[in-house]
């Protein structure tokens, strides 16, 4: 039997893997790079469609589990089963079994997740972000509550995404909310940005369908969640990510982790946050819009409601203190 392993979202793909190479792969998933998983297939189709392991970090209790996954059956008619286990070993012993003998696990014990694939399918993906935000943006293309500019526009050479310039105003409304719209939490040692944000009234009316989201970046993962005016959570597909609902809190997360980047860029952002004006508007934008740390971000959209961010600091803290030195 041939196969075919796939590395990773980069899509990198051998046609011809030697058990050595599976091992090697697996031996190479990491949780806090943009490769976190990867999928041996049949090179013909068989009852087996595709078996895969992903990698994750459990934050909270700093472990490291692996997500095995195996799909039985053709694409039009299948069963997806899935098997969490924190032992390499085992992913590995799993793998050689089904490569070099063609044997599938007994999957009995494990959690029958067909249905959540079959309506939550593209729940997770690599993206390349501002190029969504070059591209995508509403039939009105006019930014909100920002200064008559609309997409397209032209900033010092630099050209205006709404979902981009609608990040920055929307974070300064929660910076002056007084907590009425959530919070944007950071981590001391600029790691991870989480935020918890309840959509300010005067936002509903391009913001619809969502009460709040809650969203974490952690390095060039984000995690998005989006709440209805129930409280309940939004089943979504997360691939094109063309919604500007879906955009605007991972440009918040961004703007959050370059302000605790850059010591010029947090007195920029506070700056305008405590006295905006076009010009700092301005300023804030082209500023963000250099020096990117990333140029694509791993997105997973996932209903994570009971996250801790206990460890978290607000930025709010930090706006008021700046805010209150500006007044003296």
């Amino acid at each position: 039997m041939n196969y075919k392993l796939t590395i990773g979202t980069t899509g990198k793909r051998n046609t011809k893997p030697t058990l050595r190479d599976i091992n090697i792969a697996i031996d190479s998933l990491n949780a806090d790079k943009a490769d976190p998983f990867i999928i041996l297939e049949p090179a013909k189709q068989n009852d087996t469609g595709y078996i895969q392991v992903l990698q994750f970090n459990d934050y909270n209790n700093m472990k490291t589990s692996y997500h095995f996954e195996i799909q039985i059956g053709d694409k039009t008619s299948f069963k997806q089963y899935e098997y969490i286990t924190d032992n390499k070993a085992e992913i590995k012993r799993i793998f050689e079994e089904y490569f070099l003998y063609e044997k599938t696990p007994d999957v009995s014990s494990w959690t029958d997740i067909t249905s959540e694939i079959l309506e939550h399918k593209n729940t997770k993906g690599t993206f390349y972000l501002y190029d969504l935000a070059k591209k995508y943006h509403r039939d009105n293309k006019k930014l909100f509550n920002c200064y008559d500019l609309s997409h397209g526009d032209n900033i010092a050479e630099s050209i205006v995404y709404q979902s981009v310039a609608e990040a920055i105003i929307l974070f300064r409304d929660i910076m002056c909310s007084n907590g009425n719209c959530g919070e944007i939490y950071y981590m001391e040692n600029g790691n991870r940005f989480f935020l918890d944000v309840v959509i300010p009234d005067i936002w509903k009316e391009i913001i619809k369908e969502v009460k709040h989201f809650k969203s974490l970046l952690s390095k060039d993962k984000i995690y998005i969640s989006c709440y209805d005016h129930n409280d309940i959570f939004i089943p979504s597909k997360v691939s094109p990510l063309t919604n500007l609902d879906r955009l605007l809190p991972c440009f918040i997360l961004l703007v959050a982790e370059k302000m605790m980047s850059y010591d010029k860029f947090l007195y920029t952002a506070m700056d305008f946050f405590s006295e905006p004006n076009l010009e700092k508007f301005n300023n804030v934008y082209i500023d963000f819009l250099s020096q990117r740390k990333h140029s694509s971000y791993f997105v997973i959209y996932e209903n994570d409601e009971n996250y801790d961010h206990s460890k978290f600091s607000p930025l709010s803290e930090l706006y008021k203190n700046f805010a209150d030195n500006i007044k003296r």
